[in-house]
């Protein structure tokens, strides 16, 4: 029976090259998760994006007119007055009610 005997000489070689190896596919993994998240958001913000597609329109304030006012001019029947709102405050930007006569606004629903 033949016996193979390691010399110090080869288990040096191979450490390194074990080493190597190890380095390659811890580098490999990371890549490929951060290839799967990247992928993952892509997915959710391309949903997110194509549910907020929807008819819009055009609206001019008029002297006097409120928020709360076009919000209900452009609500459905039965539909929530807020929830427009809350779409026509998104659509163009606006952080509170403050809204100026001759303003051209998009309004939800053509």
């Amino acid at each position: 029976m033949a016996y193979h005997t390691t010399t110090v000489r080869d288990t040096a070689l191979t450490l390194p090259v074990i080493a190597s190896v190890r380095a390659t596919l811890s580098r490999v993994a990371v890549l490929l998760t951060l290839v799967a998240i990247s992928l993952l958001l892509f997915l959710a913000t391309g949903v997110q994006a194509g549910a907020e597609l929807r008819d819009t329109g055009t609206h001019v304030v008029g002297q006097g007119e409120t928020l709360w006012e076009i919000a209900a001019t452009h609500t459905s029947p039965g539909g929530d007055v807020r929830a427009t709102l809350y779409d026509i405050q998104k659509l163009n930007g606006i952080d509170g009610s403050v809204i100026h006569a001759g303003t051209a606004l998009v309004v939800p629903g053509g």
